[in-house]
């Protein structure tokens, strides 16, 4: 009675899960799939069977499933009426990532004037130098193309 309350709302948590759309990695793909099998009371068996192929084969998939090809990820979900919803994220806006290249990119190129000018007693004072310095950013920044991330 204890081991069927547990396996319910398990079920239960599953559901939860997949109905909020929750977001997860796409290394916890398998452990997702697993548990979706497992809380339908589906085994590896049964899974291969229904996706012709051999258990062994299907237990592999399981294992390396951020590593299958979404043809296969679907297919498996299918079995559940599923389907896999991708969302992208980056740690950090593109703008930011952006932003930094450019500082980047002009901190190297102002480095390299700046040196010249020091050797030609011309060098900007500090505030000067920082003002310059940002604008160079911003236009480097308003360019965007494949010469900002060349080195």
């Amino acid at each position: 009675m204890l081991k069927n309350r547990f396996k319910s709302l398990r079920l239960k948590q599953i559901s939860d899960a997949i109905e909020s759309k929750e977001t997860f990695s796409i290394d916890q793909l398998g452990q997702r799939i697993i548990e979706m099998r497992k809380a339908t009371g589906i085994t590896q068996k049964q899974m291969a069977k229904k996706l012709g192929i051999k258990q062994p084969t299907y237990n592999h998939l399981e294992k390396h499933m951020e590593k299958c090809e979404l043809k296969t990820i679907e297919k498996i979900l299918s079995i559940f009426k599923g389907r896999l919803n991708i969302s992208i994220s980056t740690e950090e806006s593109l703008k930011t990532m952006v932003d930094k290249q450019a500082e980047k990119k002009a901190k190297k190129l102002f480095s390299k004037a700046y040196s010249n000018m020091a050797l030609e007693e011309q060098s900007p004072d500090k505030k000067t130098y920082n003002e310059r310095l940002e604008e160079f950013k911003k236009e480097i920044a308003s360019n965007i193309d494949s010469t900002l991330w060349e080195d």
